[in-house]
């Protein structure tokens, strides 16, 4: 049974909350989902000020908190990883946004080299780079910061650590990292199984992403053989593939996911005229 009991405290906060809401509803710019939202805590707080409802304040904040997604335009990967890193003891509330997450998987073929966002990865592959989208308020921008990314196979062991050093600018910022790890044929890279992708910003944790890592090619020719242990030589298109890898290493990759993004939007313009 819903009890009626009138805070009179909260009808300042209501009353601001409403002006808002009327002002973004006819504003331009709003976006349709936002203005639903906005009615929907307006409707709440008016149900918590005026009736004894549990949990009142926790569904508010929940839709402020989806408001607040919407308008940032937060991927799901961002969202996933953003979640995660709540519960570490090195993730910290702060005014800089994760909105976008994710490795780039570069694989050398008979048309050149091909890059692709993954989540599903394996040894056939050349190598993976890490990056990130952050929203800079202006308050976080102009300076240096320290970006770090880590990467921890199956087992939790580190396979990739870099940091370098960027220079913020308000609003959307993309973040390649300059380094990638290598994949194909690299010793230190067994099994298969859930990796992690860490990223921090100036020491503080802002997401961790999952992947998995599959058998390569090779692996599954081997396990369907029978032979798990033991590995025969490489065929010659084999090693025709690895002399195109070592090639490929001279070539100038992109070092900005806007190059990367601009280069597979090229090629792809190109595959249509042809």
């Amino acid at each position: 049974m819903i009890r009626r009991k009138t805070r009179r405290q909260n009808f300042w906060w209501l009353g601001g909350l409403g002006m808002l809401t009327v002002l973004a509803i006819v504003s331009p710019n709003i976006n349709p989902l936002g203005a639903v939202l906005l009615i929907g805590a307006l409707t709440l707080g008016a149900m918590g000020t005026f009736f004894d409802l549990t949990d009142s304040q926790k569904a508010v904040q929940s839709i402020q908190e989806r408001i607040s997604r919407s308008r940032s335009g937060q991927s799901p990967e961002a969202t996933e990883a953003e979640s995660r890193a709540k519960n570490r003891p090195q993730y910290r509330p702060t005014t800089i946004r994760l909105t976008d997450i994710g490795i780039i998987a570069t694989q050398t073929g008979e048309e050149g080299i091909s890059m692709r966002r993954a989540r599903l990865v394996s040894k056939d592959d050349d190598a993976l780079r890490p990056f990130m989208t952050l929203h800079i308020p202006p308050s976080m921008a102009d300076r240096q910061a320290t970006i770090r990314f880590e990467m921890s196979d199956q087992a939790g062991n580190d396979q990739f650590i870099h940091e370098m050093r960027v220079f913020l600018r308000d609003g959307a910022m993309n973040i390649l990292a300059e380094n990638h790890l290598p994949m194909f044929n690299n010793p230190d890279i067994t099994g298969t199984g859930d990796w992690d992708l860490r990223i921090y910003v100036d020491g503080v944790l802002m997401g961790i992403h999952s992947f998995n890592l599959t058998l390569s090619q090779f692996e599954r020719r081997q396990r369907l053989a029978g032979n798990r242990h033991q590995y025969d030589t490489p065929s010659d298109g084999e090693i025709h593939r690895a002399e195109k890898r070592l090639r490929a290493e001279n070539l100038n990759v992109p070092l900005s996911l806007e190059e990367l993004i601009r280069s597979q939007s090229d090629d792809k313009k190109q595959g249509s005229v042809k």
